[in-house]
């Protein structure tokens, strides 16, 4: 006499209970480990790589607001050399001495103002993007381990001579004016050597476990959602989890614009042009945290479209004929990876490989809202009407459980 088939044992409740604290152990650590790759990941591509840092530099004195402040910092290191009062006092005649402090005001605010129409000139902007990738450099020898013969206690410096030198031929001021200025006059310290055994850590972590991170982080995710007793819902605190992320890393870039002015400079003009260089600089790690939420938005909508909530259902019954065709499901996904590969709107989408991770995910998301339909559509409703209310063991159901997870909540 044929024996029926062994049912297999469902796991029990502290096993299940198990299973979800991994679960959400694994999200909670799949977290942050996201925030420390990304932020290492934007170091290595933008602050260590000299082609990108030299575009962000032509991006900064493009900006009026780096512009102007370096505009009043340079002016200012050539009205110091040349005491324009004194020299207005000395051909003045004697009556009209007394004038020579209004006069000097007013061409003190003229020369200011011509120094930031000349800093918008391609040629002298050129100089001020070779000043930057030297100083680019130096630092990057440094966090190297290189010792520099300038400086050889490390400290990075910014040398803007040849500006102040370029701005005042074209004021008019003579070359030899400028020849005895002293050897700090137009060099800012960007780095100071107290502070280069951290950056040295730092550069050194985002070079060796940036990418290793973002592996784990992969990982970490893929094993959360495999653990997960009720799926639907962990894909659901996946994308939470990339949405909390992207917010920390634009509140760290808030807090380090922040921090970073008062500890360059505690000139005001050069507080305000450092925030603004950070801003531009950090402007990438925005946008790589805008696709973040963006994916992790997407997520949580997924989720919620395979649930058991009226409107949910009701859409999935208005698009289930589209998306039982394949051509439709699949090809309507490819139609929108090239709108966004073309459109390029964050640096993410202009990345092949971070295109096509993202892609094969949205076909495993499609693929698996496919066979949820089916499943509704067709394969409850055969049961039905045969007169057997089981499900097929292991499916999920409306709610988004599956029968385990199903008799374990009852």
């Amino acid at each position: 006499m044929p024996t029926a088939p062994a049912v297999p044992d469902k796991p029990s409740a502290r096993d299940t209970r198990g299973r979800r604290i991994a679960a959400l152990t694994l999200v909670i650590l799949a977290t942050i480990t996201l925030i420390l790759a990304s932020a290492g990941v934007w170091a290595d591509r933008v602050a260590l790589q000299d082609a990108t840092w030299k575009s962000a530099s032509q991006q900064m004195i493009a900006d009026p607001r780096v512009r102007d402040p370096l505009a009043a910092y340079i002016a200012t290191q050539i009205k110091t050399r040349i005491d324009l009062q004194t020299q207005l006092q000395q051909v003045l005649p004697g009556p009209t001495q007394r004038l020579a402090p209004l006069i000097a005001t007013t061409l003190d605010q003229a020369i200011t103002q011509a120094t930031s129409r000349i800093l918008a000139r391609p040629a002298v902007q050129k100089l001020v993007v070779a000043a930057v990738s030297v100083a680019h450099h130096q630092a990057i020898d440094v966090l190297n381990g290189k010792r520099l013969k300038q400086n050889p206690d490390g400290t990075v410096t910014l040398s803007l001579v040849p500006v102040i030198t370029a701005v005042a031929g074209q004021l008019g001021i003579s070359p030899d004016r400028l020849k005895a200025l002293p050897p700090n006059v137009g060099t800012i310290a960007v780095l100071p050597g107290t502070k280069l055994s951290t950056a040295r850590k730092i550069t050194q972590w985002a070079r060796q476990v940036a990418i290793a991170l973002v592996i784990v982080t992969l990982l970490l995710y893929a094993a959360a959602i495999w653990f997960a007793v009720d799926r639907r819902r962990q894909v659901w605190r996946v994308g939470f989890s990339l949405v909390v992320a992207a917010l920390v890393l634009v509140l760290v870039r808030a807090v380090v614009g922040s921090y970073l002015p008062g500890a360059i400079t505690d000139v005001p003009d050069g507080q305000t042009a450092v925030r603004e260089a950070w801003r531009i600089v950090s402007e990438s790690l925005v946008l790589g945290a805008v696709t973040t939420a963006i994916v992790g938005m997407i997520m949580i909508l997924g989720a919620w479209l395979s649930g058991a909530r009226p409107f949910a259902v009701r859409l999935r019954t208005a698009i289930g004929p589209w998306l039982a065709e394949a051509r439709y499901a699949y090809g309507g996904l490819l139609v929108l990876v090239l709108i966004l590969a073309a459109w390029g709107p964050t640096p993410a989408t202009q990345n092949l490989v971070v295109m096509i991770i993202a892609t094969a995910c949205a076909a495993v998301g499609v693929e698996a809202l496919r066979r949820q339909i089916r499943l509704e559509t067709t394969v409850l409703p055969a049961i039905a009407e045969s007169g057997n209310d089981t499900t097929p063991s292991g499916t999920v159901t409306g709610d988004g459980h599956d029968d385990a997870a199903r008799s374990d909540d009852a």
